[in-house]
């Protein structure tokens, strides 16, 4: 958050209880002198967060040339020992402010009866900034962002991919008296949170948020995801996933289903492991089906 917005939540959209936690001073929205110098303070207190978080320090208020930029963008990418401290450190303070919720609910009792169901999907975080033009050779103020595509679409959004976990709902079966009741009354929380470059490890980014939930001792349920996640590696995605004890829960597209291959002799189905002697038919009964049908005769789920 830039300090300038920062400040107008501090002294206009804050309550007074939150404004005497923060240590805010009550300053009419008139005395102008007062605001400007309350914005000053921030702005320097901020300033020497930046900078001791930043990994390349630069001046984030103008339009850097192009070179310029790429070298504060490979700055978030290197293995210096330093930057890579630093990166750890932002990831770090984000984790602690996304989990301050979670540890409340789960301290209250709020995640009684969740089965360990959760919803990750990677999303688009638009920029407040241009992008890099080439026209004029320079980059954009927002040096680490690039271009977010979601899935089925061509148009791209200029920005961040913030990677989600969100705590999903399951539901009574067709034949329970409550069917189609949510089991558990917990709230559907944002578990994690890892902003990224787009396109930058999708995979890896799921499990550092899922990795983060271990010490709650919640239970391991289905884990959702779309296709960005099939696309993964196995290493960077399916396999540490299912070594946290989720079973996961995945979409593919038509030429990817059916079976796609084996794994110590078992078949892998779907993204499932199934017997090797699973009859050819059934093995390949979503073989070449599209979308539509493919959901249509896939076993119901109970997740949201």
């Amino acid at each position: 958050m830039r300090p300038w917005p920062t400040c107008r939540v501090l002294l206009d959209e804050l309550r007074p209880p939150a404004r005497a936690w923060l240590g805010i001073p009550d300053i009419h929205h008139r005395d102008v002198h007062a605001r400007i110098a309350f914005s000053r303070r921030v702005y320097r207190a901020f300033d020497r967060l930046t900078s001791a978080l930043d990994p390349y320090r630069c001046d984030r208020r103008r339009r850097l040339p192009l070179a310029e930029a790429a070298l504060v963008a490979a700055a978030w990418e290197d293995t210096d020992v330093e930057r890579v401290r630093r990166r750890k450190l932002i990831q770090e303070i984000s984790d602690r402010l996304v989990l301050v919720t979670v540890r409340l609910a789960h301290r209250r009792g709020h995640f009684k009866g969740w089965c360990g169901d959760i919803g990750v999907d990677t999303t688009a975080i638009p920029s407040w900034h241009q992008p890099p033009s080439d026209h004029r050779g320079t980059g954009s103020l927002e040096s680490t962002a690039g271009w977010h595509f979601s899935g089925g679409s061509k148009e791209g959004v200029f920005g961040h991919s913030a990677t989600l976990l969100v705590a999903a709902s399951r539901r009574h079966p067709h034949s329970h008296p409550k069917a189609g009741r949510r089991v558990s009354a917990h709230p559907q929380l944002a578990l994690g949170l890892v902003l990224d470059a787009p396109g930058k490890r999708i995979g890896p980014n799921a499990i550092h948020a899922l990795n983060q939930l271990v010490p709650f001792g919640f239970p391991a349920g289905l884990l959702a995801a779309d296709r960005a996640y099939t696309d993964q590696t196995t290493d960077h995605f399916a396999k540490p996933a299912r070594h946290l004890g989720y079973q996961l829960v995945l979409d593919y597209k038509k030429e990817h289903r059916g079976v796609q291959g084996t794994h110590h002799g078992a078949l892998l189905i779907d993204g499932a492991l199934a017997c090797p002697h699973m009859p050819t038919a059934l093995a390949r009964a979503t073989t070449g089906l599209d979308d539509k049908a493919a959901r249509g005769i896939a076993p119901r789920r109970t997740t949201r």
